[in-house]
């Protein structure tokens, strides 16, 4: 199931989301678009809810990691794979990243919730 889009170019599409559904949860999906088909990109971990894009070398991802305890989940594309950045920390049983926003190179935002508590704002850089 895909959550998020993001284009940069009519030929450099990506979307994330996990697995097949309910039943490959924690399994990453992310595909990309080169103008001509979709290909599946390999990715770390976890489910991935939202991308956000500042150049082909340049992509944000997040979503959550883990499957009875859900752990905020940050990944950066810097044009040749996917790899894990550093999220959050709240000292809690469950959270998520469920939107990124990139602003400029050193402005990357991502909002989120800890379960039944409260929303919250994250600067991922």
């Amino acid at each position: 199931m895909l959550g998020g889009i993001v284009a940069v170019s009519a030929w450099d599409i990506w979307a994330v989301g996990n697995g097949n559904g309910v039943s490959d949860a924690g399994q990453p999906l992310v595909e990309h678009w080169n103008g001509t088909s979709w290909t599946i990109v390999p990715s770390p971990r976890g489910d991935l809810w939202s991308v956000s894009a500042l150049s082909a070398r340049d992509i944000w991802a997040v979503g959550s990691t883990g499957t009875e305890t859900l752990f905020a989940q940050v990944e950066h594309w810097d044009g040749s794979h996917w790899r894990i950045v550093r999220s959050p920390d709240l000292h809690t049983t469950s959270s998520v990243l469920d939107a990124v926003a990139a602003v400029t190179p050193r402005d990357v935002w991502a909002v989120g919730q800890v379960f039944n508590q409260w929303c919250y704002f994250y600067r991922l850089n």
